[in-house]
């Protein structure tokens, strides 16, 4: 009895707590007990402190977007992994090459990034289409631009460290404001250096009119000195050059044929200079080689047959064995043994004067 009386109270001991798993909650409407906070507050307390943080008091994190394309599978195979690994026992610094890389190319080239660097992209939207405030600012507005190759040239590399003097020199000063600084890499930028004819660097030129007035100069033409070319631009020394005026220029009557043949140029170039090297000796080789052919050639007929020289026959001397031969012949006298053997060629040659007898004898 007493094991049965401790069996039925084991039994309602676990009937009354699998009850409080079933418990049908609080509902709309109902008050809320003591019991129902209790509850709440042990739910909670449950939760770890740092994801009821993340979840009330900070906004969703958005995942990382992972870096896709081929640059940044290149980029990733290059900087991580076996292949940096061996790069970077092979003394190559692929950190350094990422910056050089990522290095704006007016840094790359040693040029003050501050100034406009004019391309063929842009040349329209920075300088032809730009836009002012008043009809004065576009009247008064001076472009001044520096074409140049760099520092593979010295004295390109000269012009360009006294123009980026003169340029910081403005800077400071700030007393040439109506004055615009561009610079154009000539082995980068095509259409505009053909529009404009200029076939040398370093050149300096002086832009007016949206691009409509032109003035170019050389080294040469002014001194290439920081202080003398701001000067030369404080007191429009640039007024007392004539601007270029020709049927190409800007103004000219074939400027839109220009503009369309540096469009085509620049086009061709683009692609031209994207053909493996290799490639580009091989055709103009083969043409070169064709166009000599045909100049040297005459035109594909065949080389007309030389004449065959004539030969000149000789009479032969007076008293000679042919003439006695001859006069044997004629006056009946003999002929010696010596002179029979060339009685052929006394019939073959004989004396002009001779046959002018015979003729004359018939005649008679």
């Amino acid at each position: 009895m007493k094991v049965a009386g401790g069996f039925v109270a084991l039994l309602a001991c676990c009937s009354a707590t699998h009850a409080a798993y079933f418990s049908e909650g609080w509902k709309p409407g109902q008050p809320v007990t003591k019991a129902t906070q209790l509850a709440a507050t042990a739910t909670t307390t449950n939760a770890p402190a740092a994801t009821l943080q993340n979840s009330f008091q900070q906004p969703l994190q958005q995942p990382e977007e992972k870096q896709s394309g081929e640059g940044g599978f290149i980029k990733g195979i290059l900087t991580s992994g076996p292949l940096a690994t061996a790069l970077s026992k092979a003394g190559i610094d692929m950190a350094r090459v990422e910056t050089i890389l990522n290095t704006p190319e007016a840094e790359k080239r040693g040029w003050d990034p501050r100034v406009q660097m004019i391309t063929d992209e842009n040349y329209e939207d920075v300088i032809v289409n730009e836009v002012f405030e008043s009809a004065a600012e576009e009247k008064e507005r001076v472009w001044f631009l520096d074409i140049t190759i760099g520092s593979e040239h010295s004295l390109s590399a000269y012009v360009d460290s006294q123009y980026d003097e003169a340029y910081n020199m403005t800077q400071i000063a700030q007393d040439l404001p109506h004055v615009r600084w561009g610079r154009i890499d000539y082995l980068a930028v095509t259409a505009i250096t053909t529009q404009w004819l200029v076939w040398h660097a370093p050149t300096l030129v002086v832009l007016h009119e949206r691009g409509k007035v032109l003035r170019f100069y050389r080294p040469r033409n002014i001194r290439m000195e920081a202080e003398v070319l701001r000067e030369f631009l404080k007191e429009e020394g640039w007024r007392e050059t004539e601007p270029w005026a020709s049927v190409w220029s800007p103004q000219g009557s074939r400027a839109e044929i220009m503009r369309q043949f540096s469009i085509y140029f620049a086009k061709f170039y683009y692609y031209l200079s994207r053909a493996p090297r290799w490639l580009i000796l091989v055709i103009s080789g083969s043409i070169a080689s064709t166009v000599l052919q045909y100049m040297h050639g005459n035109g594909g007929n065949q080389e007309p047959a030389r004449p065959k020289p004539r030969r000149v026959l000789r009479p032969p001397p007076a008293g000679s064995a042919v003439t006695r031969a001859a006069n044997a012949d004629t006056e009946g006298t003999p002929v010696s043994e010596g002179d029979a053997s060339q009685k052929a060629t006394e019939n073959a040659i004989s004396s002009p004067s001779k046959v002018k007898k015979r003729k004359g004898g018939k005649k008679a």
